[in-house]
């Protein structure tokens, strides 16, 4: 393995865990107890402290132990802005913080603070003018970092500090990433505040500093017992600040011989990036940076898939805070430095450590010209060099993984017929949205990656979780809202196979050299005679899922497995407990995956905000009223249960007018049509309908299908005539043409 992610964390140096071993095993004692074990833990505690203090010039009595950066930083903001309020209620940053920072500073704006964001130029540097001009009578704190985590910049620190110091104003610096590996002097640059971490320098995780200058006061952040001398309450993590402390005296004594190796290696991977990547892009070129950063963007790729296939090459690397990873935004800090959306997309971030070798950079590089001219290519990119031609020994798939026992089989299946399978969850919710449906079990929610992640291990074959969450949120949950509030009823699930899974997980696939994409889908692929694709029903008359995957193109059917298809659902779980498969009793979900309990109109409600119509009237087909509703978002025509009306009977939804907000009350009789007309139209087995043919129609998934006649009456329309009234044809649902056993095509009921 050949890990170039230092920023991220570094690995622990065996010198350290010999520091803190003892203190996981004999020396075990609480450092507030009074007896030799307990005195034996305190002077660990001590002497960390010490350590630290020395490497930055503080005084030991200046350095408050936390469980990490973020909670430092926390503890700074909070401590410092709400201690001085009565001298004021702003507070002054960059727009390139880490989020500990940023996401403290939205807080204090909520609680009544004013926070000025600061711009940085296109190297990611803030100036300490623009500090100075910020400044306010108000002002009573200024945060800003040593070094960016994403790209390495150093800010002009000292000066800044001289600026606060001189205005009176507390000046607080996120040290995170530069601590151990740059000289910091507190006092030479008139530094306050002071966060750090031990992960970042070869230390355990878990364990943090706050250097508070000795004349301030600051409130504690955590109450309980008199730790850390009243300010942080909680038993000491002995082991680890011992460990911190090692890691600090060591950083001490071999700084700058790890800066000039690391500083080497970087030049060489920037040397070798440039002459042999066209148009790569070198964030922070030309600044002071840390020396083993650096952050890349190579248009028009997107940096997931290249971490991915680096990952399946055994090089780990990133593309920005490890504290972001699963978001879908572009990186802040990018963005603040003037890259465009897109370029931040595809950033990928390599940070080296002194333990990294020049062949190690060597084998990096040449894996990344492979994988970069093979995405290019398949993207229409052209290169100026020559091509690299990846050879592919055996045809490799993309295994969608939902956390179920469908999925899970057709992955096995797949490697046992001999396919390289990767398998894939979706990260598909975000917002309020994400942790509801994680509370839930929903689809490719925590508990369904976990199964997933299980089966792989399983089957022994690569899994990823790959962020789909704005596709999600647009071509789903964005649609699936629009609909409903026009009064009609869409099928989610045709929507996220179209837009999601056959169209961006395909897509992302393609980039890492799969040929194929598969889901635990019960329906089969034939291509016919005419070389067209379609979707055949499954074996499992009740399981049959071809009703949803009408509308896939026939590019997509080319590049799709479905291989449980073949089989009875008892059999699949045979078949996963036979292999040992964890999820092989895994109930099948029977909800739609973002509408926990089946609640439409609270989802809508919470999604659409001030656009859902409040109460209505009840009317019958000629406008007479019969009563309130309570929205139209409650409604769809034909509930099978109906409604209950002062009518002395159960009368049914016939029509939902979101134009005049009044739902359209009747009998049950009604409801019954032999005529629906179907627009969005997609064919499967045919390129187009010339001429009026007989086919089965299904009007909704469990509809068991009705005989009619289908004839083009424009150019995106489609008239269906059945041959037995049908109950309910709902605007929005999909009506879905079999010839015979297998999907001709289908549309939307208008």
């Amino acid at each position: 393995m050949i890990y170039f992610d230092n920023a991220a964390t570094t690995k622990l140096d065996p010198r350290v865990l010999e520091e803190m071993l003892p203190y996981l095993q004999e020396e075990y004692g609480n450092p507030s107890a009074i007896y030799s074990l307990g005195s034996h833990a305190k002077r660990a505690v001590a002497l960390g402290r010490r350590r630290l203090a020395a490497l930055i010039k503080a005084e030991p009595e200046e350095i408050y132990f936390t469980s990490g950066g973020s909670e430092s930083d926390n503890w700074a903001l909070f401590s410092a802005a709400c201690g001085r309020e009565e001298k004021g209620r702003h507070v002054i940053t960059t727009k390139i913080e880490h989020h500990a920072v940023l996401n403290a500073c939205h807080t204090l704006e909520k609680k009544g603070f004013s926070v000025t964001y600061l711009d940085v130029d296109e190297l990611g540097r803030v100036s300490a003018e623009a500090v100075e001009k910020a400044i306010r009578p108000d002002t009573t704190l200024i945060s800003v970092m040593f070094a960016n985590n994403e790209v390495g910049t150093i800010q002009p620190i000292a000066r800044i500090g001289e600026i606060a110091r001189t205005h009176g104003i507390l000046f607080h610096v996120d040290a995170v990433q530069a601590f151990g590996h740059v000289p910091i002097d507190v006092k030479a640059m008139k530094i306050d505040l002071l966060s750090a971490s031990a992960h970042k320098l070869h230390g355990p995780k878990g364990v943090g500093l706050l250097y508070v200058r000795k004349e301030l006061k600051i409130d504690p952040m955590i109450y309980g017992g008199t730790q850390e001398r009243g300010r942080r309450a909680g038993t000491e993590n002995v082991a680890g600040i011992a460990g911190f402390g090692k890691a600090a005296e060591l950083a001490m004594e071999e700084m700058e011989t790890a800066r000039e190796k690391t500083a080497k290696l970087s030049g060489h991977f920037i040397e070798r990036l440039e002459a042999e990547i066209p148009d790569v892009l070198i964030n922070g070129k030309g600044a002071d940076r840390l020396p083993g950063h650096l952050s890349v963007c190579i248009p028009p790729v997107e940096g997931e898939s290249v971490l991915i296939q680096l990952d399946m090459r055994g090089i780990c690397a990133s593309s920005g805070s490890a504290c972001t990873i699963g978001s879908s935004e572009p990186s802040h800090v990018l963005l603040a430095m003037g890259r465009s959306a897109e370029e931040a997309k595809g950033s990928l971030r390599f940070t080296l450590s002194e333990w990294n070798t020049k062949e190690e950079v060597d084998q990096t590089m040449d894996a990344l010209k492979e994988i970069v001219s093979g995405i290019r290519k398949m993207m229409g990119y052209q290169e100026k060099l020559p091509e690299v031609i990846i050879k592919k020994e055996k045809p490799k798939v993309v295994v969608g993984m939902s956390g179920g026992v469908d999925s899970s089989v057709a992955a096995m299946l797949l490697k046992e017929q001999g396919y390289d399978v990767l398998g894939v969850t979706m990260q598909i919710w975000k917002g309020e949205n994400s942790s509801r449906i994680q509370e839930n079990g929903g689809c490719c929610g925590t508990s369904a990656v976990e199964d997933a992640r299980r089966v792989a291990q399983v089957l022994e074959i690569p899994y990823y979780v790959m962020n789909f969450k704005d596709v999600f949120q647009r071509e789903v949950i964005d649609v699936f809202t629009k609909e409903y509030l026009c009064g009609r009823t869409p099928n989610p699930c045709i929507l996220c196979n179209r837009m999601v899974k056959w169209e961006a997980l395909l897509r992302r696939s393609l980039e890492l050299g799969a040929e194929y994409i598969a889901t635990g889908h019960y329906a089969r692929i034939m291509q016919l005679p005419n070389g067209r694709y379609c979707i055949r029903n499954s074996v499992t008359a009740t399981k049959d899922q071809t009703y949803a995957l009408y509308n896939l193109t026939q590019e997509q059917l080319a590049h799709t497995l479905m291989p449980v298809g073949d089989y009875e659902k008892t059999m699949v779980r045979e078949l996963a407990a036979k292999a040992g498969l964890p999820v092989a009793n895994k109930p099948d979900s029977q909800e739609i995956c973002f509408v926990p309990g089946d609640d439409y109109a609270a989802f809508i409600d919470r999604t659409a905000g001030d656009r859902v119509p409040g109460p209505g009237n009840f009317v019958t087909p000629n406008g007479e009223i019969l009563g309130r509703h309570k929205g139209i978002t409650h409604y769809t025509i034909g509930q099978r249960r109906g409604l209950e009306l002062p009518m002395g009977h159960r009368v049914f939804v016939t029509e939902i007018r979101p134009e005049t907000n009044e739902v359209v009350i009747g009998e049950n009789e009604e409801l019954f049509v032999d005529r629906v007309i179907c627009d969005r139209l997609n064919f499967m087995s045919i390129e187009d309908l010339k001429e009026p043919m007989r086919v089965k129609a299904k009007i909704r998934y469990n509809h068991g299908g009705e005989y009619c006649t289908i004839e083009k009456i424009g150019e995106d329309l489609v008239e269906c005539r059945f041959e037995v009234k049908v109950r309910a044809a709902t605007p929005g649902q999909a009506v879905v043409f079999y010839d015979g056993d297998h999907v001709l095509g289908g549309g939307t009921i208008r």
